[in-house]
């Protein structure tokens, strides 16, 4: 539970957009989910309500351990699409609120000019590298900087991505607060199992873990890897991760067989993953966090990642590698291995859903009394 000093302002009334929980990315869904759980937890005096597009499953509460004292709201989106849902249904609610929380997207004013529009923006990386997304993402995106100028206070998920955030959008560089992430609670408390398409007798691994688009770089990984004759035959390499956004030169790369793509994957699934690998490799081009980092060193994985200003802001990995150079990544994957067992870095307490509550929370009441942060 939170301290007293931590404790600031009195009960307050929150509405969360909670979109992703029945429709959205495993990571967006994840983080939904752990901070209205850990809010929950934290401040149970604050009456939260979820807000669906569609009646909740059976399964939502349990799965991202929410306590009875949650509730949910349902307000059918007139078509299927985030952004229209949160910037054109979710205010026709919001005026009994004190705060409406919404993801990348910002409501219309509307009717309920005394509530507060607080918005998380994941990251504003299409801003400065707009070749590393896809024409249906581009698209999805520009309406976060667009509705961004409405919002009372931006969070987002770390100091680096704040300063992007900053330079991109310069209206709104006294109102964005960078609040941290944590590992997500669904897969903190899953029951790790073995991947039913991991063959029983496996060799040692190295993971990767990311959609398998242009920005996670995959195709250099897999090229550094293959290129060594000395990991690619003593180690597999197990990439996770949806085919969505699929970076198209990575079919014309040549794969060999102990590359193994398992698509999308469980929380127990992913759990045993990261427990057994024998190295995680995050090799992207660009995060706004980076949340495979932190789930890896949360399970004691040992980890080697991209010298990249929010990788070293994180702090886990042992080395660092050029994440546009396959010659940096093939050394940094063979010294890992070759230095054999070594201590892993956990997370630091204050990257716990508690702790990105607690500044959630405070980022928010301040908002609430007008004051600069």
């Amino acid at each position: 539970m939170t301290s007293t000093d931590e404790r600031v302002g009195a009960p307050l009334s929150v509405l969360f957009d909670g979109y992703w929980l029945l429709d959205g990315p495993p990571s967006g869904r994840n983080v939904v989910g752990s901070l209205i759980a850990a809010w929950s937890a934290q401040y149970p005096d604050d009456r939260l309500t979820v807000a669906l597009p569609s009646s909740p499953p059976a399964s939502l509460e349990s799965h991202h351990g929410f306590d009875a004292g949650i509730g949910f709201v349902e307000i059918p989106p007139r078509v299927r699409n985030h952004g229209l849902w949160v910037t054109g249904r979710i205010g026709r609610i919001a005026a009994p609120y004190d705060v409406v929380i919404t993801q990348n997207f910002t409501p219309w004013r509307g009717t309920f000019a005394s509530t507060k529009r607080v918005t998380f923006v994941h990251d504003a990386l299409f801003v400065d590298h707009p070749n590393w997304f896809t024409l249906p993402e581009l698209a999805y995106f520009s309406g976060i900087g667009v509705g961004t100028r409405n919002a009372d206070l931006v969070l987002t998920s770390s100091r680096s991505e704040q300063r992007r955030i900053q330079h991109a959008w310069p209206r709104l560089r006294e109102r964005v607060e960078a609040v941290g992430l944590g590992v997500p609670t669904a897969l903190a408390l899953a029951v790790s199992r073995r991947p039913t398409a991991l063959p029983e007798a496996e060799r040692p691994y190295i993971l990767a873990v990311g959609r398998l688009n242009y920005r996670k770089n995959l195709r250099a990984l897999i090229a550094a890897y293959s290129s060594s004759p000395r990991l690619s035959s003593s180690y597999d390499l197990v990439i996770v991760g949806a085919a969505d956004g699929k970076d198209p030169g990575l079919d014309g790369v040549e794969v060999p067989g102990s590359v193994r793509f398992l698509g999308h994957v469980t929380d127990g699934e992913l759990a045993w993953l990261y427990r057994h690998c024998e190295l995680f490799a995050f090799p992207s081009l660009g995060e706004g966090f980076g949340l495979p980092l932190l789930e890896a060193a949360y399970f004691s994985a040992r980890t080697i990642a991209s010298d990249i200003g929010v990788f070293r802001e994180i702090g886990v990995a042992e080395s660092y590698f050029d994440p546009h150079s396959i010659e940096s990544i093939g050394a940094a994957l063979e010294r890992a291995l070759a230095t054999g067992a070594s201590s892993p870095r956990h997370p630091e307490p204050s990257t716990g859903w508690e702790s990105v509550a607690v500044r959630t929370r405070r980022a928010v009441h301040q908002a609430l009394k007008g004051e600069a942060r």
